[in-house]
């Protein structure tokens, strides 16, 4: 019988059936469809998906035959390998043919493959063979095969095999055990008889210490049971394609007599949809408008914020070409020139935060920081610029806030910077007062200055991009409108909140909250070069430096900086000349003792050609300059080889630190610190 069920799966009788059944059923809807109205479009429709859900559901039930089979095969698979090495691992290389039928290895053995059985209720025997020197298959230890599972000896329904019987395989059988002797575990999902039943098998090798095959494990699943699976599977499928056939056939029918009365609904529904897609339409048309508005205003916004720097820039700098113009003037000029060249810079940088945290990729570097230090650090940094406008600024930090705490200490200093500047800037008189407190888990930095305050309306538009109290206010202090959109972003980011409070004639106090998480002992950030370099000036510098830039205005500025601390300069126009320089046929040429790496250049840029320096074992220091100035471009930098990294436009400071880092000639050069 399993093999005739066996046989019928294997000929797909039963996905036949359903076919030609699917196919009366849709010849009697076209015989008698059209009795009922159903005709032309329709008609054909039904009948292409109906013949499209019987492709399907004979599809359906073959993935669900396949299924079923690999389901069995991975638990089978799974099964007698890991038995085997049980097996092994319990001493079966000390059972032999002439092993005694009391042997304590033996009896360990069967009773570890019965309790292994009651594990696995798939599993009907499990058993070992040997292949005497004759070649003949004998059975060696076997479980006491338990045909009803009650647990009990019932005489001829049970039996033990004895040690060393001999088995006589089938064809199917003997291949899989002889492979298994070979070394490999099998198992095929073919069907066999023999004297105790009809089963599918798997077979795996047990193995010794050095990995030679004693003895071949083999695992019964009833086939019975598994063709009962895959049929049961296949007509499952089969009985829900044919319930789905059954109620397209009888709901067309349904929808096909009622069809005027469909037809009613399905135009209100589409009224119904188009209004909708008007009124959508009409939305995005306002968006499309005020987005169109919002670029007009930004353009607008932007050419006035970068034009007012550039005229500055363009028309001192011509008035400098004039011959007969007197060394103060000159000097002054120059400082004009410099100072509407940081504010151009300090727009390009605002614009490039707001970029970032609208795109969502703004570095966040949490690290320990102390803010009494950030404070001391605010004080000193900002105190000259309310001097110049007669304010007061203090600082005052409460004894509860902690010593350390762990934050962005950047991203800290930049909102701070931006909102005390603010605060100086909009107050004419009195005092600016930056407070620290600690309420429960969160730190207050309250920004409190004593102007003339911001009305209601005006607190609206505040953290609004471009946006500032009013266009008089624009025109007295100048800026893009955007420090207090990035710091309220920033400070977001940062787990806290950015508001303020204010009212006209009373001044205004910005309050900045972030987490207070409690910094872990260790210490804080080291001072970098470029920190200790603005604590005075360096000695005059020796060494020789190539500089690598396409630019020709870049190598002369760059150059003049370098010759001005009293280095020795060679100009290399790309990478290509570079490399050329630095490389084994250039041995002869003088000592080059620091390479300045433009990263964007002509035929070699500078990632490849410091790679490429690198993989020649070139050791000399490399620093790069660039004007990608992300964390992330410096991060690219570093792993092309660069020992450093500076951003365009030249730092002075900057640019000596990392001469004094990275020269060796710096070093011997610096005075030493004074005897104590």
């Amino acid at each position: 019988m399993e093999e005739l069920l066996n046989l019928a799966l294997a000929a797909h009788l039963d996905l036949a059936a359903f076919a030609a059944a699917a196919g009366a059923g849709l010849w009697l809807l076209r015989r008698y469809g059209r009795r009922l109205g159903l005709h032309g479009m329709p008609l054909r429709t039904v009948t292409l998906l109906a013949s499209g859900l019987v492709v399907v559901g004979v599809l359906a039930a073959l993935r669900s035959d396949t299924i079923e089979r690999e389901r069995m095969q991975a638990m089978i698979g799974g099964f007698a390998p890991t038995y085997a090495i049980a097996s092994s691992q319990a001493g079966y290389d000390r059972i032999r043919l002439d092993t005694p039928p009391d042997d304590p290895t033996y009896l360990r053995l069967v009773e570890q493959q019965k309790q292994w059985l009651q594990v696995n209720h798939h599993a009907h025997d499990i058993y070992t063979f040997h292949r005497r020197p004759d070649g003949a298959v004998v059975l060696v230890v076997d479980s006491e095969t338990d045909y009803d599972r009650n647990g009990r000896y019932d005489g001829e329904r049970e039996q033990r095999t004895d040690i060393g019987e001999r088995y006589e395989p089938s064809a199917t059988g003997k291949h899989l055990i002889e492979r298994c002797f070979a070394g490999e575990e099998t198992f095929d999902g073919d069907i066999y008889a023999d004297r105790w039943g009809v089963w599918v098998s798997a077979y795996s090798p047990i193995r010794g210490a050095n990995g030679e095959v004693l003895a071949v494990l083999g695992v019964d699943y009833d086939a019975r049971n598994w063709l009962r699976a895959i049929l049961g599977q296949r007509i499952s499928s089969l009985s829900l394609f044919a319930l789905l056939l059954t109620l397209v056939g009888g709901g067309t029918v349904l929808v096909q007599m009622h069809r005027d009365n469909s037809a009613r609904e399905l135009l209100a529904l589409h009224n119904g949809e188009l209004e909708a897609a008007n009124e959508e339409l009409r939305q995005a048309n306002e968006r499309a408008l005020a987005a169109s508005r919002t670029k007009t205003q930004f353009l607008a916004n932007m050419s006035h914020e970068l034009r007012t720097p550039l005229t500055a820039i363009l028309g001192f700098a011509e008035v400098l070409l004039e011959p007969e113009l007197e060394p103060g003037e000159r000097l002054q000029h120059a400082g004009t020139i410099r100072r509407s060249g940081q504010h151009l810079l300090t727009i390009l940088s605002d614009i490039l935060d707001l970029a970032k945290t609208e795109a969502g990729v703004v570095d966040l570097h949490p690290a320990p920081c102390s803010p009494r230090q950030i404070g001391a650090d605010l004080l000193s940094l900002l105190s000259a610029l309310a001097r110049g406008k007669g304010l007061e600024l203090r600082i005052d930090i409460d004894a509860g806030v902690p010593e350390r705490v762990t934050t962005d200490p950047d991203r800290l200093r930049q909102i701070l910077v931006n909102l005390i500047g603010n605060a100086i800037k909009f107050t004419e008189r009195g005092h600016v007062v930056l407070r620290v407190r600690r309420v429960e888990a969160m730190l207050h930095f309250a920004v409190v200055d004593t102007g003339n305050g911001i009305s209601p309306s005006q607190q609206q538009r505040l953290f609004q991009p471009f946006s500032q109290l009013d266009d008089s206010a624009a025109r007295r202090h100048g800026g893009t409108g955007l420090g207090l959109v990035i710091s309220r972003r920033f400070a977001t980011m940062l787990g806290g909140d950015l508001v303020v409070d204010s009212e006209p004639g009373r001044g205004s106090t910005f309050l900045l909250t972030l987490p207070c998480q409690v910094a872990v002992a260790g210490e804080e950030r080291a001072t970098t070069a470029e920190d200790s370099a603005t604590t005075g000036t360096i000695p005059t510098l020796r060494g020789r430096v190539l500089l690598v830039e396409d630019g020709p205005d870049n190598q002369r500025l760059i150059g003049h900086l370098l010759r001005r601390a009293g280095l020795e300069v060679e100009i290399a126009a790309n990478g290509r000349m570079a490399v050329d320089r630095l490389g084994g046929n250039a041995l002869d040429e003088p000592r080059i003792d620091l390479v300045l790496m433009d990263m964007q250049m002509p035929e070699l840029d500078g990632y490849e050609a410091t790679r490429h320096l690198r993989a020649t074992g070139l050791r000399t220091p490399i620093v790069a300059l660039t004007a990608h100035a992300t964390v992330h471009d410096r991060e690219v930098c570093i792993a092309a080889g660069c020992d450093d990294y500076l951003t365009k436009p030249i730092d002075r400071r900057r640019l000596d630190a990392a001469l004094r880092q990275w020269l060796p000639t710096a070093r011997a050069l610096e005075p030493a610190p004074p005897a104590r």
